[in-house]
């Protein structure tokens, strides 16, 4: 929701530039995901690979399948992958976009450099935040026997994994999407 409403503000702040511009971003923005799709690919099976690796309890298996953002979410690092996104885009991009096309009237062009550079630094925080490992503390949350019992019979429900899947010594590994 938050980045769709990026989107509609980046085309916004195109529109301030001109009418052809704001044909110009629709086409790059279609060649843009268009080109990306692989990746996006790749990276909804790195989330996979990284939750499953932290279900077995084996985080250097989770680290070596990781490194984007969307492993932060696989490893249950929801908050940070999304901070990241949120404060990548609202408080740099958007605002620098605003600045050089329509502010100093540079504009598609340096507009899309702008999205260049915001996209390199915001791989670069993710790069960084997954190196530092404190995802591995967020995929063993402890939790009382109460919680522990409910996400047994949620697990049970919501995906037939067997009890000692979900929950070991109270204990639960890469739930948090259940959680939350």
């Amino acid at each position: 929701m938050v980045c769709d409403a990026g989107l509609v503000k980046l085309v916004w702040i195109v529109g301030q530039i001109g009418t052809a511009e704001v044909a110009d971003i629709n086409i790059l923005m279609t060649f843009h995901i268009t080109a990306t799709l692989p990746a996006f690919g790749v990276t909804l099976a790195s989330t996979t690979l990284v939750g499953n690796a932290l279900g077995r309890d084996d985080i250097e298996d989770a680290a070596a399948w990781g490194w984007n953002c969307a492993a932060l979410i696989g490893a249950g690092d929801t908050r940070r992958s999304m901070w990241i996104s949120v404060i990548w885009q609202w408080l740099f991009f958007l605002p620098l976009a605003w600045l050089v096309g329509p502010g100093f009237g540079y504009g598609l062009i340096a507009v899309w450099l702008v999205n260049g550079v915001y996209r390199a630094g915001q791989s670069i925080n993710c790069v960084t935040q997954w190196a530092s490992r404190k995802w591995t503390y967020i995929s063993n949350i402890k939790l009382s026997k109460k919680k522990c019992f409910s996400m047994h019979l949620l697990a049970r429900i919501l995906i037939s994994l067997p009890l000692s899947k979900v929950c070991h010594d109270n204990r639960i590994y890469n739930f948090q999407a259940i959680i939350a």
